[in-house]
C-alpha cells in the first residue's frame, strides 16, 4: 500500500507541475503575439487569470462547483489543448509532443484510480 500511495502523490505532484506549465505556456504565447506591447501584456495576464478563477471554481479538487466526469474531463482538455498549441508555436512540435505524452498519462492514471 505504501508504493501504491507514493506513485498517486506523485501523479497528483505531476498534475499539479503540468497545471503551473499551462498556465505558463499560454500566457508566454500571448505575450510574444505581435499585437502591441501593451495588448500582449494584457493578453497574457488576463487569459492565465480567467483560466485560474474556471480552473478554481470548476476543475481544482477543492472546487466550490467541482465538475465531475466527461464535463470535468472536457474542461482539463481545453486548457490543456489550449497549452499544447500555445508550446507549439512558441517553443516547437517536440516539447509540445512531450507534455502532451504526460497529459495523457497522467489523466489517464487519474481517472484509472477514481
Amino acid at each position: 500500500m505504501g508504493n501504491l500511495l507514493m506513485i498517486i502523490y506523485a501523479n497528483h505532484g505531476v498534475r499539479f507541475m503540468l497545471e503551473i506549465i499551462s498556465l505558463l505556456a499560454i500566457g508566454y504565447f500571448f505575450v510574444q503575439s505581435q499585437n502591441g506591447i501593451f495588448f500582449n501584456y494584457v493578453a497574457g495576464i488576463g487569459i492565465v487569470l480567467l483560466i485560474i478563477v474556471i480552473w478554481s471554481n470548476f476543475g481544482s479538487p477543492s472546487a466550490p462547483y467541482r465538475l465531475q466526469g466527461l464535463s470535468r474531463l472536457a474542461l482539463e482538455m481545453v486548457i490543456y489543448s489550449v497549452a499544447f498549441t500555445a508550446i507549439t508555436f512558441t517553443i516547437n512540435m517536440k516539447w509540445a509532443l512531450i507534455y502532451g505524452v504526460f497529459v495523457i498519462i497522467n489523466t489517464s492514471l487519474l481517472y484509472i484510480r477514481d
